[in-house]
């Protein structure tokens, strides 16, 4: 029974690491994953004492999306996901931090991508939350001085907080082009997030 027990303490955590790992390399690009439990049953329950995921050139979809992207992550007690030179549909993201210390803190979102107007009225302003969010999108590509194919930058960050796996933002700062853009926030959230 001990030896059964121990087996499982070495063996779940590296199998549930491993599906991740596929998960997010689906479409290219390559992820180390590293999910820590104890006892590694807890895992059967979606709890965790931490998960970390180091992932570069992953291919995303933004009509990848569940309503609650969260709700893997929020078993866990600490979670780390760093990802570089990653695309998520038509947005290059250069970095894409999600950081968080404690299953009662908050998580700490920054990004740094770019992204052309075009897209962002295109494909990216409809799948944005409410009415501002699609009204924004459409306007995004008649807005922005200059030509619409032109990639400019992205920059997102925010504290999240999950409610039942639903990401809620406060403390959100998005701009592209120094242009408010706060729905994008949530639309690379939850295509990133829906992969896990």
């Amino acid at each position: 029974m001990a030896v059964a027990l121990v087996a499982g303490q070495l063996l779940v955590p590296g199998l549930v690491s491993s599906g991740v790992e596929e998960r997010l390399e689906a479409d290219g690009g390559s992820a180390t994953v590293s999910v820590g439990a104890f006892p590694a049953v807890t895992l059967a329950w979606g709890r965790g004492g931490s998960i970390r995921i180091r992932g570069e050139g992953l291919l995303f979809d933004l009509g990848d999306r569940s309503e609650r992207p969260l709700e893997r992550l929020d078993g866990f007690e600490t979670v780390e996901i760093d990802l570089t030179s990653t695309r998520a549909g038509p947005v290059d993201v250069t970095e894409f931090f999600l950081r968080r210390e404690s299953r009662e803190a908050p998580y700490r979102l920054a990004v740094r991508a770019t992204v052309t107007p075009r897209d962002i009225a295109g494909e990216i302003g409809p799948r944005a939350e409410g009415l501002l969010g699609r009204l924004a999108g459409g306007l995004a590509g008649r807005a922005l001085p200059g030509d619409s194919g032109m990639r400019i930058p992205l920059r997102l960050s925010a504290d999240v907080r999950s409610e039942a796996g639903r990401p809620v933002l406060s403390g959100e700062q998005a701009s592209v082009a120094g242009f408010p853009a706060g729905p994008l926030t949530g639309v690379l959230l939850a295509a990133v997030l829906d992969r896990l």
